[in-house]
């Protein structure tokens, strides 16, 4: 008589604590006082909240692409007129989304205007400053856009360049990362255009404009804009956020903070936490998300969430399992905190998006409240910009 094979069965009762996957699923810890409550094995396509298993949300094409363009990232801000717009970066102009696009979705977007130069594949960064947006995307320009000019024919673009930090030789910079601190627009790992013509990639490199004047990044015209290369540490910078009153920027290999000390000269105070080749900071350019009091990055060997308070690893009985994720990325991979599904629905996640082989995305999604993984899969297409919340009508 052929031996039957052996059979196990394991009952998982809520709440739930997302997955672990570096246990065989017959020794997953159960719950108890000691180690709380139980995980599964694999939680596919589902959300954790509240300790309750609940449905995933779908991803739509609610709003198609200009068709032949190649989308980097959305945005929404409020001008000063108090109307709201949604834009879409593409590799090769900016478009604002028209209102009126539920009855004609095949002209959903118009058209502000060309870039002409630039790394046009890197992620758009935005920034919103006194009612008007900043964006740029890894190119030679740092652009600004008011929510009111629109094209011309004299005048194809409704945005304009504003940030020249030579105006002795008419020389402009872009960047592949935009924030905001201490009433200025910061701007790091830069792009220069040199005397000559050629651009020069600073990845070490942090600008800051005018106080209170995105308009001024030249030193020399206004004294409160300046930059700071931060030579004395062995890597590039990766990503920024702010938290409080500070600045964090992320290198390879560790994190500075970028102190505001004044409004005038030299206003801000660089302050290394670790300057080694080998410390903790994010290796991976557009996986910095913030929220809050609360940013969350990965490292060679984890993943952290920061606070001003604290610094702890968050990957869990999940880091394996991300990290081999990662390392089969097949382009950038990007992150955001999302604090809700709609106005109704506040979940606060950490969205990882992992581009696969195949045109697939992979989204590792962390709870920050429940402290919980669950992971994703979306076979539509790969993520390509930062994912945020926009108004679309």
């Amino acid at each position: 008589m052929a031996r039957q094979p052996d059979y196990f069965e394991i009952t998982y009762q809520a709440p739930f604590r997302g997955v672990h996957s570096t246990l065989p699923e017959n020794k997953l810890p159960r719950a108890s006082a000691e180690l709380g409550s139980p995980f599964s094995p694999n939680i596919s396509n589902f959300l954790l909240k509240n300790g309750e298993i609940r449905s995933r949300f779908p991803f739509s094409p609610l709003v198609p692409c200009p068709v032949g363009q190649t989308p980097t990232g959305v945005y929404a801000f409020v001008d000063s007129n108090g109307v709201s717009h949604t834009l879409l970066a593409t590799v090769t102009g900016l478009y604002q989304l028209n209102k009126q696009w539920p009855q004609n979705p095949s002209k959903a977007w118009n058209s502000l205007g060309n870039f002409n130069t630039g790394n046009s594949y890197a992620p758009a960064q935005f920034v919103t400053f006194l009612y008007k947006t900043y964006f740029t995307n890894g190119g030679q320009y740092i652009w600004q856009w008011d929510g009111i000019t629109s094209p011309t024919s004299a005048n194809q673009n409704a945005f304009s360049p504003v940030s020249k930090y030579d105006t002795t030789h008419n020389l402009y910079f872009g960047a592949y990362f935009l924030g905001e601190l201490n009433y200025q627009v910061i701007a790091l790992s830069t792009v220069e255009q040199q005397i000559g013509g050629g651009v020069q990639y600073n990845p070490w490199q942090v600008r800051w404009s005018g106080s209170g004047n995105p308009t001024h990044w030249d030193p020399t015209v206004d004294t409160t804009a300046g930059y700071n290369p931060l030579l004395d540490v062995p890597d590039s910078i990766t990503g920024f956020i702010t938290i409080g009153r500070s600045g964090y920027i992320f290198r390879v290999n560790g994190i500075t903070e970028m102190i505001p000390v004044t409004n005038g000269v030299l206003p801000f105070d660089f302050n290394h936490l670790w300057a080694s080749d080998r410390g903790i900071g994010n290796v991976y350019p557009y996986t910095v998300a913030a929220y809050g009091p609360i940013g969350i990055f990965v490292s060679n060997e984890d993943i952290y969430q920061i606070s001003t308070s604290s610094f702890d690893r968050i990957g869990a009985e999940n880091r394996d399992a991300v990290i081999a994720d990662l390392a089969n990325a097949t382009s950038n991979p990007i992150a955001t905190i999302l604090p809700n599904f709609g106005q109704t629905i506040p979940y606060v996640f950490y969205w990882l998006t992992i581009p696969m082989a195949g045109n697939v995305t992979k989204i590792w999604v962390y709870s920050t409240e429940d402290k919980s993984w669950t992971a994703w899969t979306e076979e539509s297409g790969v993520i390509v910009g930062k994912m945020r919340l926009c108004v679309t009508g």
